[in-house]
C-alpha cells in the first residue's frame, strides 16, 4: 500500500493538530493518522487519539495508567461537556520543577480523587464529549508554543516595558504562532 513519503504511520503532537493539516496529509496517504497530547511534566504523551477516517479531530483518551480530570476553580470534579481545567494523573506525572518549589506546589497537587496521587494541572481548558474522549479548547493562561517552545507572553511584556519610555506592551502570537509580535506605547 504506498503512501506519502512512505510513512505508514503519523503521529503528531507538540503543537494542536489542524483540520487543514489532517485533511492535506489524509488525502495524500492511505497511512494511520495519531494525535498525541501530554505536556512535559507529564511524561510528554498522556492522551492519544486515532484519527484516521475520523471526523472529529480531538486528543482523545488517557493512555495507559494515565487519568484525566476536568476540574472547576475549586478543584471539582465537572461533568460530561462542561469545560474545566485539564489534571493529568498517573505514572508520567514527574515530581515537579527542579529548583521551582512554589511553581511545583502550585501546579502538581495532591490528588483529591486517589490516595498517593499527584495530579498535574496542565493549565489547559477542555472537556469530556458525548464519546468520553477529550476536547482540547486551549490556554488558561498567556503562554503559547512558538516552535515547539513554550513562552509566556507575560514574561516578554514585562521585560519590553522595563525599557525606558515605554510605557505599555501587548505581545500576540501571530502568522499561525509561528512569530511573536510585540505592540508598545512610548
Amino acid at each position: 500500500q504506498e503512501t506519502m513519503y512512505g510513512f505508514k504511520v503519523y503521529i503528531h503532537a507538540g503543537e494542536p493538530f489542524s483540520k487543514q493539516l489532517y485533511e492535506l496529509l489524509s488525502q495524500n496517504s492511505n497511512g494511520k493518522f495519531f494525535n498525541m497530547y501530554g505536556p512535559t511534566e507529564t511524561t510528554v504523551w498522556s492522551t492519544i487519539k486515532d484519527l484516521t477516517n475520523c471526523e472529529n479531530i480531538n486528543i482523545g483518551n488517557p493512555i495507559a495508567n494515565t487519568t484525566c480530570y476536568m476540574l472547576d476553580k475549586n478543584k471539582k470534579l465537572l461533568p460530561m461537556l462542561i469545560p474545566g481545567e485539564l489534571y493529568i494523573g498517573g505514572d508520567g506525572v514527574s515530581k515537579g520543577y527542579w529548583n521551582r518549589k512554589e511553581l511545583t506546589e502550585e501546579k502538581f497537587i495532591k490528588s483529591p480523587f486517589k490516595k498517593d496521587e499527584t495530579i498535574y494541572n496542565t493549565g489547559d481548558l477542555a472537556y469530556f464529549d458525548t464519546t468520553g474522549e477529550i476536547v482540547h479548547l486551549g490556554r488558561t493562561d498567556f503562554q503559547v508554543k512558538i516552535r515547539g517552545y513554550r513562552v509566556e507572553l507575560e514574561e516578554i511584556e514585562n521585560k519590553v516595558i522595563s525599557y525606558p519610555g515605554i510605557t505599555s506592551c501587548v505581545v500576540n502570537a501571530v502568522e499561525n504562532a509561528s512569530k511573536l509580535c510585540a505592540y508598545y506605547i512610548s
